[in-house]
């Protein structure tokens, strides 16, 4: 493929990788495409991702972290819609902790499950500098909340 990834096979679910070594699994530094299109680029030991990765799909470029070929780490997604996404990852969704900033500049700050806000202690930022705190059930308000006119946005 280029100087960085030599040597290029097809696995036999489809997928393309490009190594730096000849091998017969990823091992070591790899760029793998799977037949839908995404793209892993990391270490791998053994056939399994490991360490620092960047994913990219059509949707959104990913940098993250694997052991033992599962991704739940800290990291950031960059959407291809202008949003972005900072803290808890797993399996390429916010999954805790996190910070998504949308691109008209609301924030959703709080824990999130499965890419949703969802937690107790859920705040929304509005540009305008006000800020909307309460309960979140998969994404909804859930219960009452409070609403804060015309704080700083941080």
């Amino acid at each position: 493929m280029n100087d960085k990834f030599p040597y290029e096979q097809t696995l036999p679910d489809g997928s393309q990788l490009y190594s730096e070594n000849p091998c017969t699994i990823p091992e070591g530094m790899c760029l793998l495409i799977t037949r839908e299109g995404t793209r892993y680029l990391g270490s791998f030991t053994d056939g399994k991702k490991e360490g620092p990765f960047t994913v990219e799909d059509k949707d959104a470029v990913i940098h993250c972290s694997f052991h033992n070929n599962s991704q739940a780490s800290q990291g950031t997604i960059a959407y291809k819609n202008g949003d972005y996404y900072e803290g808890r990852l797993e399996d390429g969704k916010p999954n805790g902790y996190g910070i998504l900033k949308f691109r008209d500049g609301i924030e959703f700050r709080g824990d999130f499950e499965n890419g949703l806000l969802d937690g107790l202690d859920c705040e929304i930022h509005y540009p305008n500098g006000d800020i909307y705190k309460g309960h979140f059930s998969k994404g909804v308000r859930y219960m009452d909340g409070t609403y804060i006119k015309g704080q700083k946005h941080e």
